[in-house]
C-alpha cells in the first residue's frame, strides 16, 4: 500500500489563510500548517509537497530558503502562490508565464499568472495524494 503524501501549507495567518486550513473539505489531506514567522524549520523538512501561501513577506520567506531547496533537493513538489517574488528568496527557481487554463491539459511545472500558482517540481514521479 502506498502512502498518503505529506503535505504542508506555509501560511502568514491570514483570515484567508486560515480559513482555508480549517475547510472541512480538505480534512482527508490532513495539511500540516506552518506559520511563516514561528514555524520550525523542521515542520517541513520531511513533506512531499510544500505550498507556500500568496503575499508573504520574502524578508520572512528568507529563512526557509535552505529548508526549501533541501526538499526540492530529495523529490518533493513546492507549490508557491500568487505574489510572493520567489525569485528573491528561493534563487534556484524559475519562473514562465502561463495562460489561463481552459480546462484540460497536464499544467504547466513552472507558472506565473499573478493570481495561479507556481509549482517548483524536481523528480520524476507525483506524489500519492488521496
Amino acid at each position: 500500500m502506498t502512502r498518503a503524501a505529506t503535505v504542508a501549507l506555509l501560511h502568514g495567518g491570514s483570515h484567508a489563510q486560515l480559513a482555508t486550513l480549517a475547510d472541512p473539505a480538505l480534512e482527508p489531506y490532513r495539511i500540516r500548517p506552518v506559520h511563516v514567522r514561528t514555524g520550525d524549520l523542521d515542520d517541513i523538512r520531511d513533506v512531499d509537497v510544500l505550498v507556500v501561501a500568496d503575499r508573504l513577506r520574502p524578508d520572512l520567506l528568507t529563512r526557509w530558503t535552505d529548508t526549501i531547496t533541501d526538499c526540492l533537493g530529495r523529490g518533493a513538489t513546492v507549490v508557491v502562490f500568487g505574489e510572493n517574488n520567489s525569485g528573491d528568496w528561493l534563487p534556484a527557481s524559475a519562473r514562465s508565464v502561463a495562460p489561463p487554463s481552459s480546462g484540460g491539459g497536464a499544467p504547466a511545472r513552472i507558472t506565473d499568472c499573478g493570481c495561479g500558482p507556481r509549482t517548483i517540481r524536481r523528480g520524476t514521479t507525483s506524489p500519492n495524494i488521496p
